[in-house]
């Protein structure tokens, strides 16, 4: 399926792929959507051509995108703001963000966390067309699947909603769910197909203990941009001692930072001239920087 069959929004590229050509046709016939695929096979494009489609039919339309971390939310906001979307507004509104409730009058598409989305869909019943969750997975998740739950049950009256996630465990569950709280049709695509071929290493430090092992195994990525989570503060200062005095650029991504710190540290990440190839982040970056 060429995009320039789909005269709703502006791609970047001539063809979707298979994915994308399962999905997207469903948008136009008023499907609900739960969609899981592999990271890296075009989700955003699939947000990106239901936005543009409820656009095309009214100019007026609200719609939203609701993500788990301030890191993608920001993201997306500087993409959309460079898109075709810019016209009809985009916002963020975020536990730090500038800009809040009132802002989405003004907005075609809003930004949420989904802290913040759940608060405002309890308070407000949605203005929104068109919502999509990303990152659905953690509807189980033990910390954030309550907000997420939440969002989306107050949000059953939307037009079209749309769950997207690369390591949904249950999609046929999620979309029998979604079918019975809203009572619309609803698509579940279940992709194994991907572009990419990810491969995973797991190497094994003793609990507080981050010896030469570590540096041994970043200066076999050398050049390459790396993120090495952990699982507190306390740990990534640890790690960015060790990281440092093995003689490596890097800086600290975590949540007590100001919010124009983090912008920062993610732009010099972007940025392949910069020198700063390494990042020791918390859960805050967990949904990773598009690099």
């Amino acid at each position: 399926m060429k995009t320039k069959d789909f005269p709703y929004f502006v791609f970047g590229f001539e063809e979707f792929n298979q994915t994308q050509a399962k999905v997207i046709p469903k948008i136009i016939d008023g499907y609900n959507l739960v969609v899981a695929c592999p990271p890296g096979t075009g989700k955003t494009a699939i947000a990106e051509a239901a936005y543009g489609f409820h656009f095309s039919r009214n100019p007026q339309a609200k719609s939203a995108y609701v993500c788990p971390f301030r890191a993608l939310g920001m993201q997306k906001l500087k993409d959309w703001q460079n898109s075709c979307f810019k016209k009809y507004g985009v916002c963020y509104i975020g536990g730090d963000s500038k800009q809040g409730f009132k802002d989405i009058d003004d907005n075609g598409l809003s930004i949420f966390t989904s802290e913040s989305y759940d608060i405002y869909s309890r308070h407000t019943k949605s203005v929104f067309s068109c919502v999509c969750f990303d990152e659905a997975h953690l509807v189980g998740d033990e910390d954030r699947g309550a907000r997420y739950e939440s969002g989306i049950i107050n949000s059953a009256h939307v037009l079209q909603l749309i769950l997207l996630s690369g390591t949904m465990p249950n999609p046929r569950d999620l979309g029998v769910w979604i079918k019975g709280l809203t009572g619309n049709k609803t698509c579940v695509v279940n992709d194994a197909w991907t572009k990419n071929k990810v491969g995973i290493r797991f190497h094994y430090c003793e609990r507080n203990r981050y010896d030469a092992k570590l540096t041994e195994l970043i200066k076999g990525y050398r050049g390459e941009k790396t993120i090495v989570f952990v699982h507190s503060r306390q740990t990534g200062k640890e790690v960015l001692k060790r990281l440092r005095k093995g003689g490596f650029r890097c800086c600290f991504h975590h949540g007590r930072l100001k919010a124009g710190d983090k912008d920062a540290i993610e732009r010099l990440f972007l940025d392949g001239g910069s020198g700063l190839d390494i990042v020791v982040a918390t859960s805050t970056l967990s949904a990773g920087i598009n690099s």
